[in-house]
């Protein structure tokens, strides 16, 4: 099971701010001494921010696709197990020592051949109920010799197994015989003490074993006899009555294990293991690898675990927008500057939402009041991500309180942040190189409203004059996206820096695009004159008359 991971996570496509966050903010969790924090992503990144993570020497923050539970999140690694021939007395004292719901049967090569589960040594009981089963064993020498602690004097193929009925030699001479007339002598187990006269019937009689009890050697001449007529003869130290019980554990446990076998792999669901498991007559299932090598062990108890993995998310509070399967795992943690539309959580949480220009200021206020200086790179990332969600501050989303911290992490990476942002601008805004997909759903949030799905991309320019040549195509390719991701509207904001204003190219329900008062430059294409901002000026006209 892993331990105790937290991730700190940006929303799905992430944008600049959301990187940078992540990256500070783990960094500044482990500057104040807590442990396994570290930086994640829900997507690719994009060119820009792949342009200041270069920059800085940056490596990107750990990809996850997803963060549902999975059973490798849960299982037990230090799996205990047992080889075929291993005896039911050694698997019934694993079980007893170690609480155990289930025992895997492996070969030599460590490969799972079966399972072992209380269940089954019971059934193995139950087939002993009747009249002539309740003598029946399958064992062999070398098993019968461990579970005793016993002698052996003769026995050829110690490790072979056979089927047999154990007679107990507690019986006159004449009756002794003639119950050994009802079996096979090749099939017959004796266990008897210092009886001379039956352990010298049970020689000529060529049974399978003798079990001497009491550990009382046999009389050489006896043990002579016994070569010859290749009887396997065992001393043990019990006296009968415990060695003729003894003996029923000696059964291998591949003769009782299950050899239908259901398995997990590690990187299963853990909600599609919880379903197998509970179906399962069986406590738990192992955990194989693509050799079926046993790598781990889950029981119904381990479901109950929590999945040993937190999030903290940044830059967004929408399920809509993080990570999938972050529903299944704790958040205990959110620090954005977007509106609100989280879900309820389960306990209180530490939650700060500001209305700043970018989460990125948030953060470096959070170094300032826990009196932390960030390291240059970080305090650089920073500065990128407050140029980037600000647009160089003038996005009217962006506050005095954006410019200070930009003015205070300058002092700690010596960069003046107006040429860093012109210069981040001016690498990155091209559309050039970049296919239609990278452009609209390259910093694209979902929103909800009701049954309304909207999605709405941006994408910073400087200048207008490329996106005449793909303005079709980008139109062509929001069509196909509003019909097979079933969204109700879908828009892509192409915003220039050096007009301050922003293209609005939008596709979707017409009852819904029918609304958008804009002034059209031609069909499905608006001109948004001095809206540089996808959160405070675009979306709520665009959720306002959706939900209209």
């Amino acid at each position: 099971m892993s331990h105790g991971i937290t991730y700190v996570i940006g929303h799905k496509n992430p944008d600049t701010d959301s990187i940078c966050s992540a990256i500070a903010y783990a960094w500044l969790k482990r500057a104040m001494g807590e442990e396994n924090v570290v930086a994640a992503r829900a997507g690719n990144i994009n060119a820009q921010t792949e342009f200041v993570l270069d920059y800085f020497q940056q490596q990107p923050p750990k990809y996850l696709p997803d963060i549902y539970p999975r059973v490798k999140d849960v299982m037990t690694s230090d799996v205990i197990t047992v080889n075929a021939s291993d005896t039911l007395n050694k698997a019934c004292r694993l079980f007893k020592s170690y609480n155990l719901k289930l025992l895997p049967l492996v070969d030599s090569e460590k490969c799972l051949i079966g399972t072992l589960s209380l269940l089954d040594l019971s059934k193995i009981q139950m087939e002993r109920l009747g009249p002539m089963k309740s003598h029946m064993l399958f064992t062999s020498v070398k098993n019968i010799q461990e579970v005793l602690g016993a002698r052996i004097l003769n026995a050829p193929m110690p490790e072979m197994e056979f089927s047999g009925f154990v007679v107990v030699g507690a019986m006159a001479e004449k009756s002794f015989k003639k119950r050994l007339q009802e079996f096979v002598p090749a099939s017959t187990i004796v266990v008897v003490s210092d009886r001379y006269e039956i352990q010298k019937i049970a020689i000529d009689f060529k049974v399978k074993c003798l079990i001497v009890t009491d550990g009382k050697d046999i009389a050489e001449e006896f043990l002579k006899i016994a070569r010859e007529n290749k009887v396997n003869v065992i001393v043990s130290p019990h006296d009968t009555a415990q060695s003729s019980k003894l003996i029923f554990t000696s059964i291998p446990v591949h003769y009782a294990a299950s050899k239908s076998i259901e398995t997990l792999s590690e990187d299963e669901l853990l909600i599609e293991a919880r379903e197998k498991i509970l179906r399962s007559e069986n406590q738990g299932m192992p955990v194989v690898n693509h050799k079926r090598r046993v790598v781990g062990i889950v029981t119904r108890s381990d479901l109950l675990k929590p999945p040993g993995k937190q999030l903290i998310l940044v830059d967004h509070n929408e399920m809509a927008q993080t990570i999938d399967g972050a529903e299944e795992v704790e958040i205990i943690e959110i620090i954005d500057h977007h509106r609100l539309g989280n879900s309820p959580t389960m306990k209180p949480i530490l939650f700060i939402n500001v209305p700043l220009g970018s989460t990125s200021t948030l953060m470096a206020e959070l170094y300032q009041k826990n009196n932390i200086t960030p390291e240059k790179t970080i305090a650089g990332l920073l500065t990128a991500g407050i140029i980037s969600d600000t647009i160089l501050l003038k996005s009217p989303t962006s506050t005095e309180k954006d410019e200070q911290m930009l003015k205070w992490l300058s002092e700690i990476t010596g960069l003046n942040y107006t040429e860093l942002g012109m210069e981040i601008f001016n690498a990155t805004s091209s559309l050039s190189g970049r296919s239609i997909e990278e452009i609209v759903e390259g910093d694209f949030k979902d929103y909800q409203v009701g049954n309304t799905k909207i999605g709405i991309g941006q994408v910073e320019v400087v200048g207008l004059e490329e996106l005449d040549s793909i303005k079709y195509d980008i139109l062509e390719y929001l069509k196909k996206f509003v019909k097979n991701r079933k969204y109700s509207l879908v828009a892509l904001m192409v915003t220039d820096i050096l007009t301050e204003g922003s293209i609005l190219l939008f596709q979707g329900d017409r009852r819904i695009i029918g609304r958008i008062q804009y002034p059209l430059m031609e069909p499905n294409i608006a001109e948004l004159k001095g809206i540089l901002s996808r959160k405070k000026q675009l979306l709520p006209y665009i959720l306002e008359i959706a939900g209209a």
